[in-house]
């Protein structure tokens, strides 16, 4: 496994920095999480450009690295045709994983800057090991789905199935052998998205959107809410106050449902490398779209959209 450095600044010591820093940290969970697929780690200062760049290199499908809700801090992406990983970090972040002795020398004369440094290097660590965690889910889970295959809203769903529970695993793993750490921005974007959401419909109700328009940005924008829920239930320190989080959301809706099938389905996962997603997730997430007050359906036509007074 190799630790490459694309910076613009090219001086050996901020690259020597970076590969002493960060191989400290996978030399100690890699003794707990099963990474042999990791092909190389590689840092830079320039990630969604680098992460593109990789992805047409490799002739990869190019997959969305950031979006107007929150910032990218590192991404993890498989390579099917060799089953390698590679993971991207960005620079500017993992600045903060610095030993004891250089933060104490750092911040010496200010004991609050200090605290907050290495809070945030625990931060960093989980963030670094819930990459590394989907190293590991993609090497070593086999994921089944029970949902039914006739189209390709069902495949749609299919695959954010699979995103939510691969978040889920990842942040859950993450916060269980490292330091649990709780996002408290995570309840304000998902509100943020949701009341985003509800202005699409509203244009949709006036006919000043398309409906091919609205399904496209209806279900992006579904999906991102979906997957910040699984970080907050999958942190085994936020789980315990998701509820009472999101009382207020749509989404409150199924937490429930999603978090009793995951708590489940990550047993399985770590006693038997397999898990089969049941189709109860699929009507989560029919139920939370329900929320909104619009239903999809298909037809010879295609996917329809039905409104819901009665929400």
């Amino acid at each position: 496994m190799d630790i490459v450095s694309r910076l613009k600044i090219e001086e050996d010591s901020v690259k020597r920095f970076y590969e002493t820093a960060v191989n400290a940290v996978i030399e100690e969970y890699a003794k707990v999480l099963a990474i042999d697929s990791l092909n190389e780690i590689i840092i830079t200062d320039r990630l969604t450009e680098s992460i593109k760049v990789y992805q047409y290199e490799h002739e990869l499908i190019e997959e969305v690295t950031e979006n107007e809700f929150g910032i990218v801090f590192g991404k993890t992406i498989c390579d099917i045709k060799t089953n390698k990983q590679t993971v991207f970090l960005d620079a500017y972040e993992m600045l903060g994983l610095m030993d004891n002795d250089s933060l104490n020398r750092l911040y010496q004369d200010n004991e609050e800057q200090k605290r907050e440094a290495f809070v945030h290097r625990d931060h960093l660590i989980n963030l670094l090991i819930h990459e590394l965690s989907h190293v590991e889910y993609n090497s070593q889970i086999i994921t089944e789905i029970e949902f039914p295959k006739k189209n390709s809203f069902d495949l749609y769903h299919e695959g954010l199935a699979k995103i939510m529970f691969e978040e889920y695993y990842a942040c859950r793993r993450a916060s269980e052998v490292s330091i649990p750490f709780y996002d408290k921005s995570l309840k304000k974007i998902i509100v943020d998205i949701e009341i985003k959401v509800e202005k699409l419909v509203q244009k949709l109700r006036r006919n000043e959107l398309k409906a091919v328009e609205f399904i496209k940005c209806f279900q992006e924008y579904l999906q991102l809410s979906l997957k910040y829920l699984c970080y907050l239930l999958g942190d085994v320190v936020s789980n315990k106050n998701v509820n009472n989080e999101l009382k207020d959301t749509n989404i409150q809706v199924v937490i429930e449902c999603i978090n009793r099938e995951f708590d489940d389905l990550y047993k399985s996962a770590r006693a038997s490398c397999k898990v089969i997603i049941p189709l109860s997730i699929q009507e989560c997430v029919f139920k939370y779209y329900k929320m909104f007050g619009v239903y999809f359906f298909t037809d010879e036509y295609g996917i329809r959209i039905k409104y819901l007074d009665n929400r």
